[in-house]
């Protein structure tokens, strides 16, 4: 099995073209022109919002919601702590291909599209190596453009963050998470944080809607076995969701195509679900994909190898044609990251590993969609023909 270093830290933007939502404390009260130019349309901007299933979200997104309702002199029309920072940063960002706006629109007048950006996770990981401690906190969020009229989203575009941290072992570092969490949302010093790097993907994001082919990973599934390594506090929902998103993301960015997002778990017919950060909660509206991608998590396995332990994960993958149902693949493929451990190490996160040699894989497969390698099927495919089916779709993925 070939080996890959995994990214147990990584920062990563993506630009896609999607149609997923969420919004603002207050756009209820935001204003809106008419588009008046095909590609620099009038956007109103509508601020933070959360997405997934309503009964989740506060166990979703605890720091992020805890952050934003820091300020308990502020009365609820106001903007808190993120609304706050978000509208700072993107008011010194001027977008080169819409105008932002910072008004009240009038939906009798059809001024009806927005902005806003959706967290849709939040991930802590830890190590003990020696007399330290490694914690790795993580957030993923997507900058969404949608029409308030109709609640259809029009385009996305993902943006994640992690940093890494070192403190003495026996500190309760839980009680550092959120202002660990703080520094990753705002920023600290020189560091950027989340919501200043999606201030900077908005300053060239383009609304083109002119792509008709739409993909969809329409299905997530995890084997029990899988479940049973689960850190305590991660469920099947939650986990399925993560993978939903990571490979939607991950296929737009690399090719530009228009990817719907992944709705499992928290879709009401073809609705996505989501709360605005005032409570409000709302259904976004999503067109049928035209090409269906479905996602299996069926084995993870742990294993010594020379001076590291190798983690491997097997996953399941497929390509379907909705109008035809014509299946133009569904194998299994596997991937091994190393993790080194040593003697100093007394406590090992076998969790974070193993998710890595999901993503990992994840990443791979994407890029065989548009770029099939003979020698990486030989090593990763378990059907020798694999490699054939995925040339016969190889130009849906071809970078335009």
């Amino acid at each position: 099995m070939q080996l890959k270093i995994g990214k147990l830290i990584h920062v990563f933007i993506y630009r896609t073209q999607s149609l997923i939502l969420s919004a603002v404390a207050c756009f209820a009260c935001t204003a809106l022109p008419v588009v008046a130019e095909k590609h620099h349309p009038d956007v109103v901007f509508s601020g933070i919002a959360y997405l997934g299933n309503y009964s989740h979200i506060q166990q979703n997104y605890s720091y992020a919601l805890n952050l934003n309702s820091l300020d308990k002199s502020l009365v609820s029309s106001q903007p808190r702590a993120l609304d706050k920072h978000f509208l700072k940063v993107i008011r010194d960002i001027k977008p080169q291909l819409f105008n932002l706006q910072f008004g009240l629109a009038d939906l009798r007048k059809g001024q009806s599209i927005a902005m806003a950006l959706a967290i849709e996770s939040e991930s802590v990981s830890t190590e003990v190596i020696g007399t330290n401690r490694k914690i790795i906190v993580e957030a993923a969020a997507q900058l969404f453009f949608f029409d308030f009229a109709t609640m259809t989203l029009l385009a996305n575009f993902p943006v994640n963050l992690a940093t890494n941290h070192v403190v003495k072992k026996d500190i309760d570092y839980m009680v550092q998470l959120p202002q660990l969490f703080s520094d990753l949302y705002l920023g600290k010093d020189s560091n950027k944080g989340l919501l200043s790097l999606a201030a900077e993907v908005s300053k060239h994001a383009s609304l083109d809607l002119s792509k008709t082919i739409r993909f969809q990973l329409e299905q997530v599934t995890t084997e029990n076995k899988v479940q049973a390594v689960f850190p305590a506090d991660l469920t099947v929902q939650r986990f399925n969701q993560f993978i939903g998103q990571y490979f939607s993301a991950r296929l737009a960015n690399n090719y530009k195509i228009a990817v719907l997002p992944f709705t499992k778990g928290y879709a009401i017919g073809n609705q996505m679900a989501g709360r605005f950060a005032n409570g409000n909660v709302f259904n976004l509206n999503l067109p049928p994909a035209d090409y269906t991608f479905a996602l299996a998590v069926n084995d993870l396995i742990k294993a010594p190898y020379k001076d590291n332990v190798m983690y491997a994960s097997r996953v399941g993958f497929s390509l379907t044609q909705k109008v035809s149902n014509k299946v133009y693949f569904n194998d299994l493929f596997q991937y091994a990251v190393p993790k080194l451990v040593t003697h100093t190490m007394t406590e090992i996160d076998d969790w974070s590993a193993y998710h890595d040699a999901i993503e990992v894989l994840i990443d791979d497969l994407i890029i065989q969609l548009g770029e099939p390698n003979k020698d990486w099927f030989k090593t990763h495919a378990k059907d020798k023909q694999a490699y054939k089916k995925f040339k016969i779709k190889q130009t849906l993925f071809t970078p335009q």
